[in-house]
């Protein structure tokens, strides 16, 4: 399901009056309820200048404005042009819901029945209570149209307590040209076309207070506003801003039976089938199941998805968001997303810069209010009063129009007595009697040290836990009585220090503003703050919803260092469930800073050392192992210390380290591992020495290896071991025969897939890639390629991201699509550049030398196909430095070098002696001697020499074969024309022809050539 069970809509339902007092009454039996009586102000001024139709209009369109913009559980009811309404909410949460009303009413633009006029309303809202204001239906509604009627214009009042005598500061001014946009984009998102809009400003300058002004808007239109924020600190977990999306999108009254797959990860409420298959365990599933959620909730109702405070998103959130964006452009569904501006927020807006440039992207910077705004929003807080001059003055001195600084400092005035109502009319001190220039934080200070014991300990429990939550977790939290905990929360709701989260249900609150929070921690004196810490730790630990990335930063923060690392390694447990090594990374860090022991440090850091591998960073990876290793060695545990060997092993691999050395070393491990009679660990030892054997240049002595690891892998049964197993057998046998590395390689996918093992994936997907690109299947070759790139991307793999984006490139390439395939291959280079992965740079750098080579581009490609040699000599790969000392024989010929490409082609023909079979790049080396052949006269061997060529590469490498047919087809159809007419008809209707323009182009002319008649079909 993707939500509860609710009501078929959550718009207010609306009764006849006789029946909406019988529904009260019913209430009444049951417990406390909340009526209001709601008047729009000047109405017999209104029914004078538009009749009594028009009004009646009016009435009815403002009816329906009430509706939507309260809940399900409401009830509204018209008197005449009064409405009665019946509230399904508690006195603490109703004042706020009237006054989200009253905001709501004057910011919209109502017809009043004719498309030719618009009018602007206020109302006036009493509010009665039961049992306080009356034990009667009728009684409470004769209560809240007493204090209607003392209300005057544009404000509420409670029954019996009369007009609030405090200064209304929630007033929204000014911003009305980007109010307009955003209700522009509103009427687009209705209809389907998404829009992204980034609200920015400095802090306090009311970003999100600009786009929950939309509210009304967005319910008037029949869909519903979606908040979601991101918190300061470090205890959010992945897609925590996600996981808060979800919760809220649930509570709205949107239905499907749809079961989910990966999606129970972010909230485990969510419903998964009793039968379910093992999961997908897939990153981009997940993703793609949370694009789904959205969209079916969009189907129902459009949805503006508002998220705040992205300047402290987690990383996984932000990828999220990329990749939801353009998933979901042509749904009913809108963005915005508020962050700060600022030196310390660069990162927010450089993440935004990424995106800024697509289309229906905007960003609206907001600017503080000016004089003219500070004059409005005061006369406002003073319910129309005028100001003075010294008062205006004095107030924008002190805020230079910042809406939050303004806010707190009207209310620390009016809460120190230099501001009052004396029951007639505002009046203030004089200016040189008011406080001097003050922070925010310290004006913060000063209102807070003048709250009440109860609420202020409800503030300080509030600011550690950091996030929303209820009465009943608040009282835990302060250990006071419900009832004080309850009182102190009026308090600070009283005094918008908090604010209620309008789940009625629920009674959620959560700080009114971030810098609050930021501001009461700061107060805190450490012990006591660290006995808060303990306090959330201790209590969160007992709900099974808690997040333990949440439970693990508490625990740390109050220095219980056992509890901390138990939890900091479960979390990152959780972040590797959700593909997110980063945050894991971030976490075995923290349990290592909390490691009780020095075996427990050991096994973190052997952790650490994994997944600093597989992402890349090779060099944190070694030293970590090193570090776990002197224990292990100390402790005489072999088999451990073995593990960690293997691991670094593995890094300088990656490093550089040249195949000689690196095959000693792994034969003497290997040695090690039979003595130990350790044989999964011999199996993985001996897949290293396969890789390494490979790099020599050995594939037989490679083959034997992989094959023998394979067999240990299924006689212990150790799957993942297996899916190693396979992949590398695949790589050895993807050649000669195509038919068995494809079966391997997907066995090796459908195991990583079922364990949820995302590098292991990625390796298959990039695998499957190059099958396809070997076999020409160029549209598979791009799609697995390009899935591979996701994944890893998403994953963080950034080794991994970087091969699959030189897979892609290359068979780009193969296709003619060169400048696409020269961004590919960049982006390649540059990433494993940065992982410092000195054998994918070699492959990159090798294929961008190819690349310029089919471009013509012959100086360059000698320059890049020099270096190729040089690095593969370094590191150890015979095959690559043979091609690539071809290519550069092939680039001297070009330059009229000849001696140099002479002496080329003598390193390469030594080469070729001991290499019998085909291996990638031979077709250059052929190319040459080829070439040369003919500089020497030799034109009449020739013939022999290209049917060698292409009858070791025909069954291998048909892309060599072609590319050779059609380079030396003019020097050789002379001497040989059935020899080359045969590999023209052989080659010329092969996928590796036809989907390359330029082969293609070549073939064409050699088909109409030839003499013999080409049945095309």
């Amino acid at each position: 399901m993707i939500s509860p069970t609710l009501l078929a809509d959550d718009f207010a339902r609306q009764l006849p009056y006789e029946d909406l007092l019988t529904s009260a009454q019913d209430a009444l039996a049951q417990g406390r309820i909340v009526v209001w009586s709601l008047l729009p102000d000047g109405m017999e001024a209104i029914r004078r200048d538009l009749g009594d139709t028009r009004a009646d209009a009016l009435v009815r369109e403002l009816m329906l404005f009430v509706r939507r913009n309260l809940r399900g559980t409401d009830a509204i009811a018209a008197d005449g042009d009064e409405l009665i309404v019946l509230l399904d909410a508690p006195g603490l949460v109703s004042e706020a819901v009237a006054q989200r009303l009253l905001a709501a009413t004057r910011t919209h633009v109502f017809s009043g029945g004719a498309s030719d006029r618009s009018l602007r309303l206020t109302l006036s809202v009493g509010i009665g209570c039961a049992p306080e204001h009356g034990t009667t239906a009728a009684s409470l509604i004769a209560a809240a149209r007493d204090a209607r009627a003392i209300v005057g214009r544009d404000g509420l009042a409670f029954a019996l307590a009369g007009r609030r005598s405090t200064l209304d500061v929630g007033r929204f001014v000014g911003r009305t040209e980007q109010l307009t946009q955003l209700t522009d984009a509103l009427d687009d998102m209705v209809r389907g076309v998404s829009h992204v809009v980034a609200v920015t400003g400095e802090t306090g300058v009311g970003t999100s207070a600009l786009v929950r002004t939309l509210e009304p808007e967005v319910r008037m239109r029949g869909g519903s506003l979606v908040l979601a924020a991101c918190r300061e600190g470090t205890h959010d977990a992945p897609y925590a801003l996600w996981c808060a999306v979800l919760r809220a999108v649930r509570r709205l009254p949107v239905k499907s039976t749809r079961v989910w797959r990966e999606l129970p990860s972010l909230d485990p409420t969510l419903e998964r089938a009793e039968d379910d298959a093992p999961r997908g365990r897939s990153k981009i599933r997940l993703l793609e199941e949370l694009a789904d959620f959205l969209r079916l909730g969009a189907q129902q109702r459009p949805l503006l998805l508002h998220l705040e405070e992205l300047q402290w998103i987690d990383a996984a959130s932000w990828d999220a968001l990329e990749y939801l964006i353009p998933q979901l452009e042509s749904e009913r569904i809108m963005f915005t997303l508020s962050f700060r501006t600022g030196e310390e927020y660069d990162d927010a807006a450089e993440r935004w810069a990424r995106i800024a440039t697509r289309p229906r992207h905007q960003e609206l910077p907001l600017t503080r209010l000016t004089r003219d705004d500070v004059k409005r929003w005061l006369e406002a807080a003073m319910r129309g009063e005028e100001v003075g001059r010294d008062l205006l003055a004095y107030v924008y001195r002190q805020t230079e129009g910042n809406p939050l600084l303004l806010t707190h400092l009207l209310r620390d005035l009016e809460e120190s007595g230099h501001i009052e109502f004396d029951g007639v009319r505002w009046q203030w001190s004089p200016v040189a009697s008011l406080p001097p220039q003050a922070s925010l934080e310290q004006l913060l200070a000063r209102r807070i040290d003048r709250l009440p014991p109860a609420a202020r300990a409800v503030l300080e429990a509030t600011a550690v836990l950091a996030h929303e939550c209820d009465e009943e977790l608040l009282a835990q939290m302060t250990m006071l009585p419900l009832e004080d905990a309850v009182e102190g929360l009026a308090r600070l709701l009283a005094a918008e220090l908090l604010a209620p989260t309008f789940e009625r249900v629920r009674g959620g609150f959560a700080f009114a503003h971030e810098e609050v929070a930021r501001a009461t921690r700061a107060l805190l004196a450490p012990e006591r703050l660290a006995a808060l810490h303990a306090r959330a730790a201790e209590l969160l630990a007992r709900r099974s919803t808690a997040s333990v990335t949440e439970v693990a930063m508490h625990y740390a923060a109050a220095g219980e260092e056992r509890s901390a690392h138990e939890y900091s390694l479960l979390a990152a447990d959780q972040a590797l469930a959700l593909y997110e090594n980063g945050a894991a990374s971030t976490h075995l860090a923290a349990a290592a800073r909390t490691a009780p022991s020095d075996q427990a440090l050991a096994e973190v850091r052997v952790r650490m050392a994994s997944i600093a591998e597989g992402a890349g960073r090779y060099e944190e990876a070694e030293a970590l192992c090193e570090q776990a290793l002197a224990y292990y060695e100390a402790r005489g545990e072999q088999l451990l210390a073995l593990r960690v060997k293997r691991t670094r092993m593995m890094v300088r691999i990656q490093r550089g380290q040249s195949a000689r050395d690196t095959l000693d070393a792994l034969l003497e491990l290997e040695r090690e591992a039979r003595e130990a009679n350790a044989s999964p660990e011999r199996a993985a030892i001996l897949l290293l020495i396969s890789q390494t054997h490979w790099r020599l240049g050995d594939p037989l002595a490679s083959h034997r290896v992989a094959e023998e690891s394979l067999e240990i892998a299924e006689r212990v049964g150790d799957r993942l071991l297996i899916a190693d197993a396979c992949i590398r057998c695949g790589l050895t046998v993807q050649f000669a025969d195509a038919a068995r590395a494809r079966t391997l390689y997907l066995r090796a996918l459908e195991i990583s897939t079922q364990l949820g093992d995302i590098l292991r994936r990625v390796r298959c997907l990039i695998n499957l890639s190059i099958m396809e690109l070997i076999e020409s299947n160029w549209d598979e070759s791009r799609a697995a390629a390009q899935s591979a790139i996701d994944e890893a991307r998403t994953a963080g793999l950034t080794e991994m991201w970087g091969h699959a984006a030189l897979n892609l490139g290359v068979t780009e390439a193969r296709i003619g699509e060169y400048d696409t395939a020269a961004e590919h291959l960049g982006q390649a280079l540059q990433l494993c550049a940065a992982v410092q992965n000195s054998q994918l740079q070699l492959y990159a750098t090798y294929n961008i030398a190819h690349l310029e080579r089919d471009r013509g581009r012959h100086r360059q490609a000698g320059d890049t196909y020099e270096l190729v040699v040089a690095l593969a000599e370094r590191i150890g790969q015979a095959e690559v430095q043979a091609g690539a000392r071809a290519g550069y024989g092939l680039a001297q010929l070009q330059g009229g070098h000849e001696g140099a490409a002479r002496e080329a082609a003598a390193r390469v023909r030594e080469f070729l002696d001991s290499r019998p079979d085909w291996f990638q790049g031979r077709e250059l080396a052929e190319a040459l001697l080829l070439r040369l052949k003919r500089l020497d006269g030799g034109v009449t061997e020739m013939p022999r020499m290209f049917e060698r060529a292409i009858a070791l590469a025909d069954t291998t490498d048909v892309y060599a074969a072609a590319v050779l047919t059609a380079e030396f087809w003019d020097d050789i159809h002379p001497l040989a024309p059935d020899l080359m007419e045969g590999a023209a008809r052989r080659y010329g209707t092969r996928p590796e022809v036809l989907g390359n323009p330029k082969i293609r182009d070549r073939f064409a002319v050699l088909l109409f050539d030839s003499k013999s008649t080409i049945d095309r079909s």
